[in-house]
């Protein structure tokens, strides 16, 4: 999986935040403003209250002198009445009476009609604030949901966010383990191959140590198989033409790497054995310069064996997994390197 970049996330999340936020803050101005709006509806409305009240104290005031006034005008009529009969002039004090009450009665009606026009006007004004009252809470409820839904949704992509952040830390875990890996088995590689080229060096001076002691040993061996066997036959071929018998010393040394198959036709072609073979045979334990090595042998004189330490300065080259044919291999660089030394 591709990593995603965590600048671009970093990026998105911000510009998202930053959405969520500005929404969360509009719906905040909306719900104070409809709560603004509440608060002055609900005030108008008690004055509104307030008024009503009024004008209710106001009528019913009015109710009250218009039931005293015509108490009064009873009164007086009774009064009236009871004059007219001493008196004719007070039919006219009478008429003025009644004509007073009429014009009260009609200034009170109109004042009635008035206070009733009034009332009418100011319920219907209530019912329209109460309208408006119930739009602006439904406005109110409404921006308060959106709130909540921006708030949750707010809450989700920091969510998320956090998630993505564990995610980006897993992986930047993950890169460093593997290149903290990596960077290891490169030192072990390394390591590995010095140990491995130093032990090859110390096997060729092994090696060629060997070399120079059998050289030695077969000019030492020569000399005595040539003092007491004086007129044999294979004392005079090997004086006369040591490399048919010693093969192995007078040829270049064999690689390290060599595969043991490849000495199979020397061993094929090389002469019968003479008599100094067959004193390397007693001696090595099988037959010396290849004539009878095949490539399954394993077994090693004492003779061959690396020199201890002191004996000539080496030390013995430490024995590696050698594979069943003695060549070398993935586990095994140098192969069985005792049986390149014999063949």
């Amino acid at each position: 999986v591709q990593p995603v970049s965590e600048t671009a996330l970093s990026g998105a999340s911000n510009v998202a935040a930053g959405q969520m936020a500005r929404a969360a803050d509009e719906a905040k101005d909306r719900l104070a403003s409809a709560r603004q709006d509440e608060t002055g509806i609900g005030d108008k409305i008690g004055i509104l209250q307030t008024e009503k009240s009024n004008l209710s104290d106001r009528l019913d005031m009015q109710n009250r002198q218009y039931k005293l006034l015509q108490a009064a005008l009873q009164g007086k009529e009774k009064d009236l009445t009871s004059a007219l009969s001493l008196s004719a002039a007070n039919s006219k004090t009478l008429k003025d009476v009644r004509g007073e009450l009429a014009s009260l009665r009609r200034e009170n009606d109109a004042q009635i009609k008035e206070l009733q026009a009034q009332l009418k006007q100011k319920s219907a004004q209530y019912a329209s604030l109460e309208q408006k009252l119930m739009l602006a809470e439904a406005k109110a409820k409404s921006a308060q949901d959106q709130e909540t839904q921006d708030e949750a949704d707010l809450a989700f992509i920091r969510q998320q966010l956090a998630q993505t952040q564990e995610r980006l830390v897993a992986v930047e875990q993950e890169k460093n383990r593997m290149a903290s890996q990596m960077a290891s088995t490169a030192k072990d590689d390394k390591t590995a191959f010095q140990a491995l080229k130093l032990q090859l060096s110390k096997a060729r001076a092994q090696i060629a140590g060997l070399e120079s002691k059998a050289a030695a040993e077969q000019v030492n061996i020569s000399s005595a198989a040539a003092g007491t066997s004086q007129g044999s036959a294979p004392a005079a071929n090997m004086t006369a033409n040591p490399a048919a018998t010693t093969p192995a010393m007078n040829a270049e040394p064999t690689p390290l790497v060599a595969a043991a198959p490849a000495a199979e036709p020397a061993a094929q072609a090389a002469p019968a054995k003479s008599g100094i073979s067959s004193f390397f045979s007693s001696l090595f334990g099988h037959g010396y310069g290849g004539n009878n090595i095949s490539s399954s042998e394993k077994s090693v004189s004492p003779a061959i064996v690396p020199p201890s330490q002191g004996e000539n300065g080496l030390s013995p080259a430490p024995v590696l997994n050698a594979s069943e044919s003695g060549a070398a291999s993935a586990t095994d660089p140098m192969g069985d390197w005792k049986t390149v030394i014999v063949q």
